[in-house]
C-alpha cells in the first residue's frame, strides 16, 4: 500500500427519508471517502455520475450531497481504514465499497475523533 496524502472528507445528503438506507429520525445518510485531489472535484462527481450509487441518491431525490467535513490526512488509506474500524459498521462485508451509510452525527464524529487521535497529521480543515 502506497502512502498518499490528502483527505478524508465526510458528505451529508439533506434528505432524510430513504427506506433502501433504513434512515431513522435523528440519522442522516452519510458519504465517506477519500482523495488525493481537492474535496470539491470528488463533491461534484459524486452529485453528478448517476452511474455510482452516491449520484444515484442524487437522481432520485433531487438534492445534492453537502460537504459535512473534511480532514487532512498524511495517508487515505489509513485514515478510511480508522474510520470505519471504529463505526459499528467495521464487520459488516456488505459495503464492499460503497462507503454510503445511515449514520447518527454522534457516531461520525466518534470516528472522526479516533481517526485525529491515530492517523499522524490529520487535521480538520475549516475550507477546501
Amino acid at each position: 500500500m502506497k502512502k498518499q496524502d490528502g483527505f478524508l472528507y465526510i458528505l451529508r445528503h439533506p434528505c432524510r427519508v430513504f427506506s433502501d438506507y433504513g434512515v431513522g429520525d435523528d440519522e442522516y445518510l452519510f458519504k465517506i471517502g477519500v482523495t488525493t485531489r481537492t474535496v470539491n472535484i470528488r463533491l461534484k462527481q459524486h452529485n453528478t455520475d448517476f452511474k455510482k450509487h452516491a449520484g444515484k441518491v442524487v437522481q432520485e431525490t433531487g438534492q445534492l450531497w453537502e460537504v459535512h467535513e473534511v480532514y487532512s490526512v498524511q495517508n487515505v488509506y489509513v485514515a478510511e481504514s480508522i474510520f470505519w474500524k471504529n463505526t459499528k459498521f467495521a464487520d459488516i462485508p456488505f459495503m464492499g465499497g460503497v462507503e454510503i451509510i445511515a449514520m447518527k452525527s454522534e457516531e461520525v464524529q466518534q470516528a472522526i475523533d479516533v481517526v485525529l487521535k491515530l492517523s499522524t497529521g490529520a487535521s480538520r480543515m475549516e475550507s477546501w
